[in-house]
């Protein structure tokens, strides 16, 4: 915020002094760019995971209204299995790079039509605009149970809703088919 603030004063000072020299001018056209620059930094930085380079939460709720629009939207919830296992037998950075390749793995089967969030932790939303059908799930992210549900008719939030209890419902049956039972 204060590196916005100083280019902010430096642009306006330029353009107060252009009055006296024309050189000025150009100093506050190049501050200005500067500005504008760091501002859409700082906007992309506030609506994306740091770890992961997907959506966050807080981009969800400002994108919410345009889904809200589509005619033909699938919702699907991921959660990593073992995450926790992961980070405690193999370390955080070994469960960071696992929480990456997912989040990779999401956006390249989404692909020019489906948007991926990280909701925290090891939760994935990948928001599609097409069906369910066109998209190979268990290949593309075999570590993690999932759940999804289609609209239209639905409003975001139910379709989210929708996903997760399914991928809960399927985190059990792996649970119960797993010899090592349910770790999260």
């Amino acid at each position: 915020m204060f590196l916005l603030m100083s280019v902010f004063a430096l642009c306006a000072g330029c353009i107060l002094l252009s009055a006296w020299h024309p050189a000025f001018l150009v100093a506050a056209l190049l501050s200005l760019g500067l500005l504008l620059a760091l501002a859409l930094r700082f906007l992309r930085q506030s609506r994306t995971d740091a770890l992961t380079r997907v959506y966050n939460l807080r981009c969800l709720t400002v994108k919410a209204a345009a889904y809200a629009r589509s005619p033909q939207l699938l919702v699907h919830y991921f959660d990593v299995d073992h995450l926790k296992q992961v980070n405690d037998t193999q370390g955080h950075s070994a469960g960071d790079l696992l929480l990456q390749e997912t989040a990779a793995a999401l956006r390249r089967a989404g692909g020019n039509n489906g948007e991926v969030y990280r909701l925290g932790g090891d939760e994935f939303l990948l928001i599609f605009q097409g069906s369910a059908a066109e998209l190979p799930w268990e290949e593309v992210c075999p570590a993690a149970s999932h759940g999804f549900a289609q609209g239209p008719g639905e409003t975001l939030q139910m379709l989210i809703r929708s996903a997760e209890q399914e991928m809960y419902v399927a985190k059990g049956q792996r649970a119960q088919s797993s010899p090592e039972g349910s770790s999260h």
